[in-house]
């Protein structure tokens, strides 16, 4: 995959409470930059249960990920606080 150098916002199509998440992932560099968490279609925080969370923030990733052309192989670091 070749994201070149230039930097750029990706529209990734998530949403916050119906709100769609401003710069939620900047490609630049060649590197993108990004965060993901549990908000589900409706923008709404899932609350049922970690594993729940876990499985949503990750499938957010993925669809974060795909939007700026790249896929979950193509992680190299993910890093939780």
């Amino acid at each position: 995959m070749t994201w070149g150098s230039m930097k750029k916002v990706i529209s990734t199509g998530l949403s916050t409470h119906g709100a769609a998440i401003p710069n939620a992932a900047v490609l630049a560099g060649g590197v993108l930059y990004t965060a993901a968490a549990p908000f589900k279609a409706d923008g709404t925080t899932e609350n049922r249960g970690h594993n729940r969370q876990a499985m949503l923030t990750l499938a957010n990733l993925a669809k974060t990920l795909k939007a700026a052309g790249g896929s979950m192989a193509d992680v190299t670091q993910v890093m939780r606080m």
